[in-house]
């Protein structure tokens, strides 16, 4: 039955399919890995209740939305153990007295596979972190297009995690009826729902993961999220999915547009204004995942900055050429100063609060690594180090361009923040899944910082581990070296990014 645990064993011990001694708070397997331990599963599952007793002793308050089988809810309270971050569990209120009865059509059991995976996978994998994905389940039944693009999600996802080979992840029979719903959804231009969009994005979500043959760096679902965004205008602040859709898309274009340009709307009345409240005061979003926004709100100036070092790179008329240069150091200087206050502000409540911890850790060529709390800890990280890896870098190329000498203290900087992102990589190979391949644009960026050979060599043979995991392995090495420099010179605006 979907949603129930067939196992005791902890949420670590599950993914590294070793044995757990059940010693909890801390199970042996844990202490020796050094992570935190989930404790004992919360089998939750889809459960009956008639309306007369909802509210019976031990019966949590749901607070969620009605379908016509009943009410699917996110219990808010449930709370990963021996850490303050917060998990979504789902249950099912009905008035029917049969499980069996609940689950009859396919919206009602895809549902149910979703919440599963939400339940079980959320705490550890990027995938299932978006903050909407938790009011899709009870909307499935009202949009073809949203059911049939989540079923191929989890049926990918499951495939994934099965180790299939690459080419088998994606079932061609259900990807083909996902593109099919949707492009009949599509078709009624005059009404985009937030379901249209959330299946647009969902599909772009399983592009980027999953579809080995599509060009590296371009996704096509993410020009229909594009049009659908700028059509339907922002949303309203008291619409928590459409706001939560919204937010994490915002990100979705950003990148879009880095690689293929496009009109940037985010910096625009009224979506501008919508950003900057929604990013801190969005309803049903965690504080930690506030401040992921916090930080990803800078990235709104990425693709303008890389047009605008595009026109530098070209321009000929010398005079010109250190107009622009000096412009765009004071633009750049000035965000690298206020990322730098708002992120090393950031990062030292999650320091106080115990979210990030630093140890000594002599298995990999850095020394030290990190042990993150949960997901949102591990964006915020990675986000600021990487915008800060971005500023750094093309601060560096206007000094070249300029005629400047090279200054020692942003060459330190540089690998202080490169340094950070590689202290991530255990954690992130702990949790598995999809979450190194989501977080490989990183490890791209800082390649450049390796100065020692034993730290590229660690890095490389990371990166083409996740590599050979997506399908995309190179017979040559040396082009992926060349690709990864090419994307790390493209992301700060000193190369053109290789098609």
């Amino acid at each position: 039955m979907p949603g129930v645990s067939r196992t005791n064993r902890c949420d670590g011990c599950k993914r590294r399919k070793i044995k757990c001694d059940e010693n909890w708070p801390t199970c042996g397997g844990c202490a020796r890995a050094k992570t935190t331990c989930s404790g004992p599963p919360n089998p939750h599952t889809f459960v009956t209740h008639s309306p007369s007793n909802q509210a019976a002793e031990g019966t949590p308050e749901p607070s969620g939305i009605t379908n016509r089988h009943g009410s699917l809810v996110l219990l808010q309270s449930q709370r990963l153990h021996g850490s303050d971050s917060c998990i979504g569990t789902f249950c099912l209120y009905s008035s029917t007295s049969s499980l069996g009865g609940n689950l009859t059509t396919s919206a009602d059991r895809i549902a149910a596979r979703l919440a599963a995976m939400l339940t079980h996978d959320a705490p550890h994998d990027m995938m299932f972190q978006a903050g909407y994905l938790k009011y899709l389940p009870a909307r499935l039944s009202s949009s073809p297009a949203l059911r049939d693009a989540v079923a191929l999600m989890c049926s990918a996802y499951a495939n994934f995690q099965r180790g299939l080979p690459t080419n088998q992840v994606l079932n061609p029979t259900i990807y083909g009826k996902a593109l099919r719903s949707l492009g009949r959804a599509l078709d009624n231009r005059t009404c985009v729902t937030a379901e249209t969009v959330a299946a647009t994005t969902i599909m772009e979500r399983v592009e980027i993961l999953f579809d080995a043959g599509r060009p590296f760096h371009r996704a096509r679902h993410a020009r229909g999220i594009d049009t659908l965004t700028r059509q339907r205008g922002p949303p309203k602040l008291d619409d928590e999915f459409d706001v939560q859709l919204a937010l994490e898309n915002h990100a979705t274009l950003i990148c879009q547009w880095t690689v293929d340009g496009g009109d940037n709307f985010f910096l625009r009345s009224p979506w501008k204004e919508f950003v900057d409240r929604a990013a801190v005061s969005a309803v049903g979003v965690s504080e930690k995942r506030k401040d992921v926004y916090a930080i990803g709100r800078y990235y709104v100036f990425w693709p303008s900055l890389l047009q605008d070092f595009k026109r530098l790179n070209s321009e000929r008329d010398e005079p010109t050429r250190m107009a622009q240069a000096e412009r765009l150091g004071r633009i750049v200087s000035a965000l690298d100063v206020d990322v730098r206050a708002k992120g090393d502000c950031l990062l030292e409540k999650a320091y106080k609060l115990g979210s990030i911890k630093q140890r000594a850790d002599p298995k990999t060529p850095i020394g030290a690594r990190y042990d993150i709390a949960c997901l949102d800890s591990l964006q915020l990280l990675v986000s600021y180090a990487m915008w800060a890896v971005i500023c750094n870098r093309m601060i560096h190329h206007l000094r070249m361009v300029q005629g400047l000498a090279p200054s020692p203290s942003p060459d330190k900087d540089h690998r202080n923040f490169c340094r950070q992102i590689w202290m991530c990589i255990p954690y992130i190979q702990e949790l598995g899944g999809t979450t190194s391949i989501l977080f490989v644009a990183p490890l791209y960026l800082s390649y450049e910082g390796a100065t020692e050979e034993l730290e590229k060599q660690y890095l490389f043979d990371y990166i083409t581990e996740v590599t050979r995991k997506r399908g995309r392995l190179m017979e040559n090495l040396q082009n992926l070296e060349r690709l990864v420099l090419n994307t790390a010179r493209a992301m700060a605006a000193r190369e053109e990014l290789a098609h």
